[in-house]
C-alpha cells in the first residue's frame, strides 16, 4: 500500500493534473504576495503562479508527492514542508492568499481545514480554489455516494460526495468568483469542477 501511495498515485496525479493547466493559469493570474498552497502534490502548480507572488509556502502530507516535487525555476522563494491542512504550521494572519487545487476533497476534516485557512489568511485575504464537489441532487449524487467507499481507497481518501462549495459558504467565505467548468477527461460522476475565489469572512 505504501508503494501505491508514495510511488504510483503521485505518478497518476501528475499526469491528470497537467491536463488542468489552463484552468490553474486562469485561476492564479491575480494571486500575489505571501501565498500558501495546501496539498502541493508534485509541484505542478508552480508554472502557473504569476511574478506578483513574493513567496510560496506549501504543505504536503504524502512523502511520495514531496519526493517527486519539482520546485523548478521560479522568480520567488518556495518553501515546502510536510504537514496537514487541519493543523497548518503557521501563525495567524500569515498569508495574503491561500490556494487549494483538488485538495479539499481529500482532507480528513473539511470544517477544520476551512477554519485553518481562515486563521492563516490576513484580513481581506483571498482563497483560490479548483475543486470538485457533490452534485446537489438526483441520480448522480446517489451514484457518488454509492461508489465513495471504493473511490476513497483508490484515490487516497478523496471524497467525491463532499459539499465543498456549500461548506465554504457556511463558514462565512464571501464567494467573489465561482465558475463551473467542463472537462472532457474528467468522469461525469466526479463533476462538477469549480474555479473559485473567496474572500475571508
Amino acid at each position: 500500500m505504501s508503494w501505491y501511495r508514495e510511488t504510483f498515485f503521485p505518478w497518476v496525479e501528475a499526469r491528470f493534473s497537467r491536463s488542468l493547466g489552463r484552468y490553474k493559469q486562469r485561476l492564479l493570474g491575480t494571486c500575489s504576495g505571501e501565498v500558501l498552497e495546501i496539498g502541493f502534490g508534485t509541484g505542478l502548480s508552480l508554472p502557473h503562479y504569476p511574478a506578483s507572488v513574493s513567496r510560496l509556502s506549501a504543505i504536503e502530507p504524502n512523502p511520495g508527492m514531496r519526493k517527486h516535487a519539482d520546485l523548478g525555476s521560479v522568480s520567488f522563494d518556495v518553501r515546502l514542508e510536510q504537514g496537514v491542512a487541519e493543523a497548518l504550521p503557521f501563525a495567524e494572519a500569515s498569508f495574503d492568499n491561500v490556494v487549494s487545487l483538488l485538495t479539499l476533497c481529500s482532507v480528513q476534516d473539511l470544517q477544520k481545514t476551512i477554519q485553518e485557512i481562515q486563521r492563516v489568511l490576513r484580513p481581506g485575504g483571498q482563497f483560490f480554489f479548483l475543486e470538485h464537489t457533490a452534485q446537489s441532487r438526483g441520480v448522480t449524487l446517489g451514484l457518488q455516494r454509492a461508489i465513495q467507499p471504493l473511490w476513497g481507497k483508490i484515490a487516497c481518501g478523496c471524497h467525491i460526495d463532499r459539499e465543498t462549495v456549500g461548506s465554504l459558504k457556511m463558514a462565512g467565505f464571501d464567494l467573489r468568483q465561482l465558475e463551473s467548468i467542463g472537462y472532457s477527461g474528467f468522469p461525469n460522476i466526479l463533476a462538477p469542477l469549480y474555479l473559485g475565489i473567496a474572500l475571508r469572512g
